[in-house]
């Protein structure tokens, strides 16, 4: 029977061991990474939920109601536009 020398063999170890380690490492830092993805989506639909009721408010302010009209407030110059038919944004009177 053939064997391969001691030194060999614990060579093959060692590169073994580093690929393990470093598998091991990437799925740690993937799994983070997850992690901050799905925290950051969390963060997200929960401002953006803030932000829905804020310019909700803000238009039922305006003695308008968002859940009859399509309606989204332009934030460079604050005023309220309405989708028109053809789906267009035009400006409210």
């Amino acid at each position: 029977m053939a064997y391969v020398q001691p030194e060999e063999r614990d060579a093959l170890r060692r590169l073994r061991d580093a690929r393990d380690r470093a598998a091991l490492a990437l799925g740690v830092i993937t799994l983070k990474w997850f992690e901050q993805v799905r925290a950051t989506d969390h963060e997200i639909l929960r401002s953006e939920g803030e932000q829905r009721r804020a310019g909700e408010a803000a238009l039922r302010a305006a003695g308008l109601d968002p859940d009859l009209e399509d309606l989204t407030i332009d934030l460079e110059s604050g005023r309220i536009l309405r989708r028109d038919t053809a789906g267009h944004w035009v400006a409210t009177e």
